[in-house]
């Protein structure tokens, strides 16, 4: 058991704040799920405080164990490729079927695990210990770039020029139907209550509290035939991040990407798959001040899908 008593100026803070002050190496969801578990205590009393709990003057508190610090294990096994180290910035070309980053410590077979067994240093760079300087994270099963910090002090500035939406991120997509014109697809989205890991259109539920602007520039580039059906290869730039994005706004939009299961894209036995690549991100780099402009070509197995596809004729 650990006495705690706060400072005049830690007087007011949430409980979950305050904790995080104090133990900056540990996750702020672990720090949730600690007090949900009632760790941390008011004395003399011994009542639960729970994480939007104001810290009180005056007031005494007992830590029942401290907080564990997470720490990312390395591991050489996992495959990508470097595209580009700049100036404290790594770009990398992620495989489908590997997640960016863990949920967990015990993770072992995700990005951030492959990239701290080449680049020590990473560790501990971003805004949680699993983060390993990882810039911004795409779906499991995307292929494609990511871009990765170096330094604490590069992230934290190229974090903000994502949370600016200055960085011009292009994708490729596979969608169903036959486009013709550049378009843009604008939803209000939001995490589906009744499905966790699903993306729905917010307008049409009721009483969604957190609504999520999302913007999708798209533009044709070749049309193909594929088991009956019209699919189009598209450029596409998101103007906001949200999550699965791309595959939800153009899902809602009746074209749903090639292999998405989980929007309704036609599957194939032999792709398991969805059909979207993560192609460049555009910014400017901290330390040089210039533009800066990364790429990821397509991988193997989405070009060997293009190539057994019949291209439509103009």
């Amino acid at each position: 058991m650990t006495e705690l008593i706060p400072t005049p100026e830690e007087v007011g803070l949430r409980a979950d704040a305050w904790i995080a002050s104090g133990f900056p190496k540990v996750r702020k969801a672990d720090i949730r799920k600690f007090l949900d578990a009632g760790m941390l205590t008011l004395a003399p009393s011994g009542r639960k405080v729970s994480k939007g709990d104001k810290i009180i003057d005056g007031g005494i508190y007992w830590l029942k164990q401290l907080p564990q610090t997470e720490e990312l294990r390395a591991n050489e096994a996992v495959t990508y490729t470097v595209l580009a180290e700049d100036n404290g910035i790594l770009a990398v070309s992620k495989p489908a079927g590997t997640d960016c980053l863990p949920n967990e410590a015990s993770e072992t077979d995700t990005l951030a695990n492959g990239l701290l067994a080449r680049w020590p240093q990473l560790a501990g760079v971003g805004n949680s210990p699993l983060t390993c300087g990882v810039l911004h994270r795409i779906d499991r099963e995307t292929s494609g770039l990511v871009l990765v910090a170096l330094t604490q002090e590069l992230y934290g500035a190229i974090r903000g020029q994502f949370s600016e939406h200055t960085v011009v991120k292009r994708y490729l997509a596979l969608v169903q139907g036959s486009l013709m014109q550049p378009g843009r697809l604008v939803n209000e989205l939001a995490h589906n209550p009744r499905y966790p890991g699903h993306m729905i259109d917010a307008t049409k539920w009721n009483n969604i509290r957190r609504p999520m602007h999302a913007e999708t520039d798209y533009e044709p580039i070749r049309r193909y035939r594929l088991e009956g059906r019209t699919f189009t290869l598209v450029d596409v730039t998101i103007r906001t991040g949200v999550t699965h994005q791309i595959r939800a706004q153009f899902s809602f939009a009746g074209m749903p990407l090639l292999g998405d299961s989980r929007y309704g894209g036609l599957q194939l036995p032999d792709f398991p798959r969805h059909f979207l690549h993560s192609a460049s991100a555009e910014l400017l780099h901290p330390i040089t001040g210039a533009s800066v402009r990364y790429e990821a070509p397509l991988t193997d197995d989405l070009t060997v899908m293009l190539n057994r596809m019949t291209p439509v004729r103009a």
